[in-house]
């Protein structure tokens, strides 16, 4: 649901405000770039922007949305994405060169009107450098009354000499507070109720703070009633209990279960899941303890997590998780979980050696206890249980 309001965008507030100022202002720049991740706001405000530009009545630098423009320029922007004063096109979809010349005469044809006009480019980056110079080439004789912003995801794609000529607003991932505060806005606008918090936190989780990710998810999982388990499975999340078993095993001497709790794991879940997860999770344990900042944690998994993480240095043993690449071997994860196990354990590796040495000596004998055990219960079934003949008995019959 795209809002039309810059009262109603959550996060990126400096941007936002910078954005806002200058259009109060009648300052804001006839080439402009907004440059961030997928999913942070920049066609939104671009769109916001190019209304506010072609509004008479304008509120609060807010486009008054009841003006015949106004009205022309949303149903363009909902559906054709061409009005008379507002243009919006995806260049990533362009693959012909007759069909970037026409968008370039598009863009120019524009200046025939007195009033402002705005050009909003998606995907800029997808421009390859001839069609860059063909726009730079025409940019520096733009008419006073013409606006081009350029959305991109990728700025370092677009040539020196354009980026030079625009003022570039950038547009970040929300953090915990504003993604939550995204959540409630957009669950009180579409008269949704969540009951289970564990869901709001797991949505929350997987959106890692771009708004797109939030009401997206809030609209599929809410409106298919999906419960708690079904959501985690699907979105791939882990729960903290594996987290905190698996650092568990590693303090304790019994390596095979540390190394039975992580294949357990890996064996639901991607490895890259697993790490990006694993370091999420270590940064709220690093959060917690030095910054008693909870972040999630109910009062048994903090009570657990002290137990684990007391008295040692939580800032080494983050520092070793956040360096494990998403790419790495399986080896090289158990070898960075080894690492930090020593830590857990303050050992070396030859403290390392010698208890899992005991522990395999303790297993070999079990294991030949076991089987002891077996063999024995095999010759009782097989032998059976014969008394001696009894002479006398058998005279009496």
């Amino acid at each position: 649901m795209r809002v039309y309001n810059f009262n109603e965008v959550v996060g990126n507030v400096s941007t936002v405000s910078v954005i806002r100022q200058s259009l109060h202002n009648g300052t804001f720049p006839h080439i402009a770039i907004f440059s961030g991740m997928h999913g942070t706001g920049k066609s939104t405000c671009a769109e916001i922007v190019s209304m506010s530009l072609t509004c008479s009545n304008t509120i609060d630098d807010n486009p008054c949305m009841s003006c015949a423009q106004c009205n022309n320029n949303l149903k363009a922007l909902q559906n054709t994405g061409v009005s008379s004063r507002v243009s919006k096109v995806n260049v990533g979809r362009i693959n012909k060169k007759s069909d970037m010349e026409t968008l370039l005469k598009d863009i120019f044809d524009l200046q025939i009107s007195e009033q402002s006009v705005v050009y909003i480019i998606e995907e800029a980056h997808a421009l390859d450098d001839s069609q860059q110079t063909a726009l730079l080439e025409e940019i520096d004789r733009l008419s006073s009354s013409v606006y081009i912003i350029f959305c991109t995801t990728k700025p370092t794609k677009l040539l020196r000499e354009l980026r030079s000529r625009a003022i570039t607003f950038n547009f970040t991932r929300l953090s915990n507070s504003e993604a939550s505060t995204l959540f409630e806005l957009y669950c009180t606008k579409r008269n949704i109720t969540v009951t289970d918090n564990e869901i709001k936190e797991m949505i929350l989780q997987y959106a890692k703070g771009i708004p797109r990710n939030i009401v997206n998810l809030i609209d599929f999982v809410c409106s298919n009633e999906f419960g708690t388990k079904t959501v985690a499975d699907f979105l791939g999340i882990i729960d903290e209990d594996t987290f905190l078993l698996l650092f568990e095993a590693m303090k304790s001497s019994d390596m095979y279960t540390m190394i039975s709790v992580l294949e357990d794991a890996l064996s639901k879940n991607t490895q890259d899941t697993f790490i990006e997860q694993l370091k999420n999770f270590i940064l709220r344990v690093l959060f917690f303890e030095e910054g008693s900042i909870v972040d999630g944690f109910n009062f048994s998994e903090t009570e657990r997590i002290h137990v684990i993480f007391d008295n040692h240095d939580v800032t080494r043993i983050a520092s070793i998780i956040a360096n494990i690449k998403y790419n790495a071997s399986e080896a090289e994860l158990k070898f960075k979980l080894l690492t930090v196990r020593q830590l857990l354990r303050d050992s070396n590796i030859g403290t390392v050696i010698t208890d899992n040495k005991v522990n395999a000596i303790k297993q070999a004998k079990r294991a030949t206890q076991i089987s002891e055990e077996q063999e024995n219960l095999v010759r009782r079934i097989e032998e059976p249980n014969l008394q001696p003949l009894d002479m006398d008995y058998l005279a009496n019959i």
